[in-house]
């Protein structure tokens, strides 16, 4: 049987706002070194990652290349290319730009420093059997929506899970949607949502609590505790 051929994206082009810094969030330092280096060292050591492809802003090329791929040593990194305006724009810069012979596509946010090789392993091998598949954990807590601050109905949580990354699919799924243009006719929040348009089904795989993504100083305070906790 053929080895199955595996290529990672990981979006790293945005700006990330909400934290309130001059420094984009990719690149700040957790431990001396840019929290990319962390997302990217798990994928390095995987051995279900063929090649990565990494998604930066347009004047942050050189400074990825250059600074972290090229200074730690990721042989696996393909290429590094220039993100678009939406998210779901930067990972199709990315799938433009893996290897064609791709069987499972694996989509990972680079802000999501706390990956571990056993959450790849499950979901390409998920991806590979069903299609697609995404880490999610299942909501513990009781859901309300609210209108102007009133509970208008409550719902159940068995039927809820929080949708993580990385994400896997088949890499002629994702080919069949971007050649349908979806992307172009919405905005999706990851590509598992595109996929579901498009009528593929998603299995789930249990994610893991710790892989947070840094949004804010509190995550990137919490993500610096867990990172020394774990000894990474």
């Amino acid at each position: 049987m053929a080895k199955i051929k595996t290529s990672a994206i990981i979006p790293a082009a945005g700006s990330g706002k909400r934290l309130k810094s001059k420094t984009k969030k990719q690149y700040l330092e957790i431990q001396g070194k840019p929290l990319l280096f962390y997302t990217l060292q798990v994928f390095q050591k995987s051995k279900n990652i063929d090649e990565i492809v990494i998604v930066a802003p347009k004047n942050e090329l050189t400074l990825t290349r250059k600074d972290i791929v090229e200074k730690f040593k990721f042989s696996k990194v393909k290429c590094v290319v220039e993100g678009g305006i939406e998210r779901q724009d930067s990972v199709k810069n990315g799938f433009d730009s893996i290897s064609t012979d791709t069987d499972i596509v694996v989509i990972h946010d680079a802000a999501r420093p706390l990956i571990n090789v056993d959450l790849i392993k499950k979901v390409v091998a998920s991806a590979g059997k069903n299609g697609s598949a995404i880490t999610a954990l299942q909501i513990t807590d009781t859901l309300k929506m609210a209108v102007e601050g009133v509970v208008k109905n409550t719902f159940p949580r068995e039927n809820f899970w929080r949708s993580q990354t990385p994400q896997a699919f088949n890499y002629n799924i994702l080919n069949e949607c971007y050649d349908r243009k979806l992307n172009e006719e919405a905005i999706f929040t990851d590509e598992a949502q595109m996929v579901e348009y498009a009528g593929f089904e998603v299995s789930l795989v249990e994610g893991w609590e710790y892989n947070i993504k840094i949004t804010t100083n509190d995550d990137f305070k919490l993500a610096g505790f867990l990172l020394k906790e774990f000894n990474v």
